[in-house]
């Protein structure tokens, strides 16, 4: 089952955002779980606005859904106020092996969705040149993917973002259709698995202010490590889990690290007073 909801501005009558396409016999559950996903994020500022897409797996009526979603800038109100198109592409299961970014570039490469600056219709492979990003990454980023690895990339601006993802995505089977990514999209999403910004752009701006781990491949190129799933050096990444300090188990009561060492203490007291008493009382006997 395939379904298609659009949401936008409805300049008929006294206007306002609204659904304009909605299939008929759209569960409401799954209406009201698509509602969240229809906002535009740069609406207000003053840099181009870039198409943002998102692939999501999410659950209503009891069923599990695979969201694809579109969203770009259309013309604009009288006071200056950009509007915005958001489209969906809504799928029980997938349909068939085709990876969730094909499945979406192919449909905005067929309504017109798509960035004219973006080689989709020629294929990734053709269009993206990982050269200026110090070697090609698409391997290691796929990798990390699998792993389950969050991976927030800035990558230059030579090619649009469904494009670096396109390449990405050759290496990867269906189990990213149990990824939530994010391309062009605020990085600190809940629930974003994967979020890829090109640079010049206000999310790469976000992603670079944000303070989270990033891999900046447009500010900092550098060749792929040997190990996919191992951070670079170079890039700003999470570092390794450390030992958290000693947590109250409650209010009041000993950290559980202390507790631990306070009961050792005990026993080896306990043990050292009952071996004085032995030597007293043996020596006494004698």
């Amino acid at each position: 089952m395939t379904l298609i909801a659009q949401h936008s501005w409805n300049h008929d009558g006294q206007g306002g955002f609204q659904w304009t396409t909605m299939p008929e016999g759209m569960p409401v559950s799954l209406r009201e779980a698509l509602e969240p996903y229809c906002g535009y994020p740069w609406l207000g500022h003053d840099e181009p606005l870039p198409i943002t897409w998102a692939m999501r797996a999410i659950e209503a009526g009891g069923l599990q859904w695979h969201v694809l979603s579109t969203g770009h800038a259309t013309d604009a109100l009288p006071d200056g106020r950009p509007l915005r198109h958001v489209r969906h592409v809504v799928l029980e299961h997938p349909l068939n092996s085709m990876l969730p970014g094909r499945h979406l570039a192919l449909d905005a490469a067929d309504t017109g969705d798509g960035d004219d600056t973006s080689m989709i219709h020629a294929g990734a492979k053709a269009a993206v040149n990982w050269t200026h990003c110090g070697g090609d990454w698409s391997r290691v980023f796929a990798e990390r993917v699998k792993a389950g690895m969050n991976v927030r990339v800035i990558l230059p601006a030579t090619c649009a973002a469904m494009d670096w993802w396109l390449s990405i995505e050759q290496h990867l089977d269906a189990t990213v259709w149990n990824r939530t990514i994010l391309l062009e999209q605020l990085p600190d999403e809940t629930g974003a698995h994967v979020v890829l910004a090109v640079d010049g752009t206000p999310c790469a701006t976000a992603m670079r202010q944000s303070g989270r781990a990033v891999v900046d491949l447009a500010t900092h190129p550098e060749a792929p490590p040997e190990d996919p799933i191992t951070p670079t050096s170079k890039a700003k990444h999470i570092a390794n889990p450390v030992q958290l300090p000693d947590v109250e188990l409650a209010p009041g009561g000993l950290p559980v690290g202390l507790t631990a060492l306070t009961a050792v203490a005990l026993v080896l007291a306990a043990g050292v007073v009952a071996a004085i008493l032995w030597a007293l009382d043996t020596g006494s006997v004698q």
